[in-house]
């Protein structure tokens, strides 16, 4: 097998594909991509046994064949290399020889035959959803997904399509966020896509080009351009996440998103290392932000204008998660709607986008 590859359509090929490649595992194979030279074209894959990734590159030169090559030691030799062309060439027994113009190269490769088939989809159904409307969906849900092994339901994101809409939703247990879209057709679909699905897609979009998302009974594809992804669906039921959002939230609060998110920065600085916990306090028209650190006899205070009528609300929430929250709103002022210090805050961007997106935080239990 050889074929001749210019470094950096390599090194950029060979980033796509190693997203997805697990940061340690008992099988070396995953470690590694799959090289396969089949005229004058190289496929890369690579997998971690739930998503597949697979990336062509056009090639001048090539010999018919197939090799798996560790990605971690062929990025730091292409990291290190000038621009140039790279020559390989593997023998019979696995030695990998890489040639340029200033030097040569071995490594030794892995067995193909013991690489990881791709699943082949069959009874194929098809979703063709606009290219921005798939990316701002993504981009508003993805965050809140679970990075918990232990909760795998919710290491995705749900995706319901039906009567002509299309609604998002993602959870960790201590943050929901709920995204709604108009769309044309009548597909009814429901379907709960992996995050690292998702966030592979998210790093191949293409600009004002429609996603066409290909589903089978276990699996999900797409294709994009020289791209093609392909994930186990995640199959369990999704949580009644309507029956935890608290609609009838009737204390409302209208505040500058970066006014808040900056004052939100400054305090948390003195807040405990492991609850991260502020609190928010709204009174006629003045928001205060405060938390205090007994442990390490820390706390700091700080007050902004907002909007707000009512009896005074006070409410604690983590800092981490409330920065996220805020900084995935899109528009220069976000809506509040508390009840009380035990109920959840809905979080509404102002002024709204098309998409009709809701984001919920649990609170934490304030200290007297």
């Amino acid at each position: 097998m050889k074929f001749v590859v210019d470094k950096n359509i390599l090194q950029d090929s060979l980033l796509h594909v190693s997203k997805i490649i697990p940061n340690r595992s008992t099988m070396p194979i995953l470690n590694c991509a799959l090289f396969s030279v089949s005229g004058n074209r190289l496929i890369l894959k690579s997998t971690n046994l739930d998503t597949y990734i697979s990336c062509e590159i056009d090639i001048n030169t090539g010999e018919d064949g197939s090799i798996c090559i560790p990605v971690l030691k062929l990025n730091e030799i292409l990291s290190a290399l000038p621009d140039c062309e790279l020559n390989f060439s593997i023998s019979a027994n696995g030695k990998i020889t890489i040639n340029n113009n200033i030097g040569n190269y071995s490594i030794m490769a892995l067995n193909p035959e013991e690489f990881p088939s791709e699943p082949i989809l069959e009874s194929i159904n098809n979703i063709n959803i606009p290219s921005k409307l798939m990316k701002n969906m993504i981009t508003n849900t993805l965050y809140a997904a679970s990075k918990d092994d232990l909760k795998p339901v919710l290491q995705g994101v749900l995706f319901n399509i039906e009567n002509n809409t299309i609604t998002a939703v993602s959870t960790d247990g201590h943050r929901l966020v709920k995204t709604v879209n108009n769309v044309i057709g009548d597909d009814n679909q429901k379907v709960i896509v992996p995050s690292k699905f998702l966030s592979a897609l998210m790093d191949n979009f293409q600009s004002n080009q429609d996603i066409s998302l290909q589903l089978s009974d276990n699996h999900i594809m797409v294709q994009l351009n020289n791209i093609n992804i392909i994930s186990r669906i995640i199959k369990d039921q999704y949580p009644d996440f309507e029956s935890v959002i608290p609609y009838e939230n009737n204390k409302e609060v209208r505040i500058d998103k970066n006014d808040l998110i900056n004052a939100v920065k400054r305090v948390s600085i003195f807040s405990n290392k492991t609850t991260k916990q502020i609190s928010l306090s709204f009174s006629d028209g003045e928001a205060t932000i405060s938390t205090e650190d007994p442990d390490n006899v820390t706390s700091a205070k700080e007050s902004i204008q907002c909007e707000y009528e009512g009896e005074n609300i006070v409410i604690g929430f983590n800092a981490v998660f409330l920065l996220e929250i805020l900084k995935s709103q899109n528009g220069s002022s976000v809506i509040i709607k508390l009840e009380n210090s035990l109920t959840a805050g809905i979080f509404i961007s102002e002024p709204e986008d098309e998409e009709d997106t809701l984001t919920l935080l649990m609170p934490t239990r304030l200290n007297n």
